[in-house]
Formats: C-alpha cells, structure tokens, sequence
C-alpha cells in the first residue's frame, strides 16, 4: 500500500506533517476490558480511588492493570458521575482464569475493601467492551513509569475501513509515533479493535479506538497545544473513517502490574 494515505492520515488525525517512516514490527496485542460505572450518591471519585487502591491484586493470575478513567470532554454519551473501568489482561483466557476460578479473585471479591467498592458504584457488567490492544513500542513513560498515579488521557473513536487491516493502522500510527519519539516525546500511543460487545450501527471487528496516555498531564497537554487541527473530516484515502475528536480523559491507577 502506498505512503500517500499515510501522509494524509497524519495530518488530519493528529496534526503532524511528518513523512512517512519504515514500518516496525506489529506486537502481540493483550485484552482491555471497559465497563462504564456510575458513582453513587453520597460518593467522590477520590472515594472510590482511596478504596481500589486499597484492594489486593496479587497472584499468577492476577490483572495487569486497572484503571479509571473520568471524562473531561467526552461524546455526549457519558452521564453525570460516569466513569469508565479499564482492566488490562493477557487474553481472554486470562481474564476467564481470573474472574470464574481463581482463589485471588475469590479472597478479594470478598474483602470489605469489595463490598464497599461495589456500595459505591453501579457498573453495567452485563455491557462490557472487550477490545484487542496495541502499544506502538515500548518507549512510551505513560504515568512517569508508575511514580504518579494520575495523568492525561485522549481517545479517539473511529471505524476500520472495509479492505484495510489494523496492520495498516498500526503502522500509520508508528510513523507518527517515531517523530514524537525524535522530538523527545514520551507520552504512550496505542489503539484497539473492538472484539466482543458489538455496539449499534458499527461492523464486526470495524471499531477502533486511537489513545495517548500522558506521561503525565503536562506532557500530553503540550503535546496538543502543538498539534493543532488544521483539516476536517477523515481522509478518504486513511484505512480508517468516521473518526471523531478526541475525547479528554482524567486517568488514574488503581493497579499496576507492568511498571
């Protein structure tokens, strides 16, 4: 495929003129699990972060990563109080082990640290997204590598255009990614393919979703102060469409099994 629709992509999408790199090699994805969760009356978000962060997660089989994250500029769709639950995984038969059979997820479940998380929030269990997962390298510092637990976060939504591959996203996305990384950047870039949890209107395996996490608030804010938007609407030629603005989030760690 050619570079032309890379070149445009970049330029619409994130607002960087940069031409187009050698590709790199596609790693394995792992599991994102999203759940929209509302906070109950009477509660605070640092409520709710001061008793997840108390629970334990420990164990072979326990999650890589959670996470909350609390709109700033959302899509409209997020109701007031909302807040959207992040678990990272290896894969699905991960999350199975964990969730259906393991003596962790029992023993935590039954904490007073549990009972008390769930009084404090209703979350949709029965709509949750289960998305496969990229990072475009390793080099991002997402969080300054695990020593803040809070940071800036953007998402954009778009959808897989028919006879492209997310082989054709990643590597857009690594173009893009090697000129911040020249520039100094340390911010963590990745995207997902909606898997399993279809959603109205959207074609099987076509939702994709586009992030940057912060290495920390600053970092991602100076970020897009850089990249203005100068062009509307997808590029016909992207291997993507119907992409939105992105959307701002306020992302906080509860557990972190990577750093």
């Amino acid at each position: 495929m050619g570079s032309g629709w890379k070149a445009t992509l970049t330029i619409a999408l994130l607002g960087l003129t940069a031409p187009v790199l050698l590709a790199q090699s596609m790693p394995s994805p792992t599991l994102i699990v999203n759940t929209r969760c509302s906070v109950g009356h009477g509660y605070s978000m640092d409520d709710v972060l001061e008793v997840a962060r108390s629970m334990s997660f420990d164990g072979p089989d326990a999650p890589r990563w959670i996470g909350y994250r609390v709109p700033v500029a959302g899509n409209g769709e997020m109701e007031p109080n909302q807040v959207v639950r992040a678990v990272r995984w290896e894969n699905l038969a991960h999350w199975e082990r964990y969730v259906r059979g393991s003596v962790d997820a029992t023993r935590s479940r039954d904490s007073n640290a549990s009972v008390l998380l769930d009084q404090m929030l209703d979350c949709d269990e029965g709509n949750r997204s289960f998305m496969r997962d990229w990072a475009i390298d390793d080099q991002g510092n997402p969080y300054e590598g695990g020593m803040i637990d809070s940071t800036l976060s953007t998402y954009r939504a778009c959808e897989l255009k028919p006879g492209n591959t997310v082989e054709d996203v990643f590597n857009t996305l690594a173009d893009i990614n090697a000129e911040a990384r020249a520039e100094g950047d340390r911010n963590h870039r990745g995207f997902s393919q909606r898997w399993l949890g279809p959603r109205a209107d959207t074609e099987m395996n076509s939702g994709i979703g586009i992030r940057i996490i912060g290495e920390n608030g600053d970092a991602l804010a100076s970020y897009l102060d850089s990249r203005p938007g100068r062009s509307g609407g997808t590029p016909e030629d992207a291997p993507v469409t119907n992409c939105g603005d992105r959307m701002l989030f306020q992302s906080h760690v509860v557990h972190d099994n990577i750093n």
